[in-house]
């Protein structure tokens, strides 16, 4: 007698490494209630591209996948007053929480916040620091290699090639230790794909210095999205254009 024997796999679903942004927060009424149903609305200011969301029965709303940049944010409700807060600046890999407390309509007006104090990330413990792009453009780099912002970097630990002449290879811009871990065994990413080789985790594509807009590492307590690293997780995104023309040109 023969018996079929079925097997059954179950492939969990991972989230991708990233380099987006998100912006999550609560809105409430003049009385601290939620406020279920309100629209907010995420408007990137170089692109006027739109995200919309919805807060839930909590007033929560949650929206993902935001490239890193400037943004306007704005909330609105029946019966309370639209209220706008612009100059919103999210960085790489950012859950940022922005809070709304919406005042009753009497007319038909909106309050205009300017004067934005630093967003709150509470919602990651990921340790690492930041280099936006203005600094990244004056940042004295040899042969314009943004490596070499990692050895501005705290805790970061740097071999002579990092950033340096390369010999027509990039191997060697991996060899950096972050927070005591073992050089070459960091994690590279560029707009959040893997960027790096086997041949001692070498570097694969360097950007040039005017297409990168950020520039991150994660030294400590990130998240499982960045794996395949004994060491820190580099995070290089470069521009996504904008509605203005630029450009630029050096010797």
């Amino acid at each position: 007698m023969r018996r079929l024997l079925t097997v059954v796999t179950f492939v969990a679903s991972l989230s991708a490494q990233t380099f987006n942004a998100r912006l999550t927060g609560i809105i409430t009424d003049p009385a601290l209630a939620a406020v279920p149903n309100s629209t907010v609305t995420a408007l990137a200011v170089a692109t006027q591209t739109k995200k919309v969301a919805t807060t839930d029965s909590t007033g929560t709303f949650n929206i993902p996948l935001l490239l890193p940049g400037t943004y306007e944010v704005t909330v609105t409700a029946p019966g309370l007053q639209t209220q706008v807060r612009r100059e919103i600046r999210l960085e790489i890999n950012q859950t940022a929480t922005l809070n709304f407390s919406l005042a009753l309509a009497q007319t038909t007006t909106s309050v205009d916040v300017t004067a934005e104090l630093p967003l709150l990330q509470s919602e990651t413990s990921s340790v690492g620091a930041t280099i936006e792009g203005k600094l990244i453009e004056q940042y004295p780099l040899i042969e314009r290699n943004v490596m070499g912002m990692l050895r501005s970097l705290p805790g970061v630990i740097a071999a002579s090639g990092v950033g340096a002449s390369r010999s027509g290879r990039n191997v060697f811009d991996s060899n950096f230790s972050v927070g005591g871990g073992r050089t070459s065994t960091n994690e590279v990413l560029l707009d959040g794909a893997p960027n790096t080789i086997g041949d001692f985790n070498g570097v694969v594509i360097v950007p040039a210095v005017d297409s990168v807009q950020e520039f991150r590492l994660e030294t400590n307590s990130y998240s499982a999205e960045f794996g395949r690293s004994g060491g820190g997780a580099v995070n290089i995104v470069t521009k996504s254009g904008s509605n203005q023309l630029h450009g630029s040109t050096y010797y």
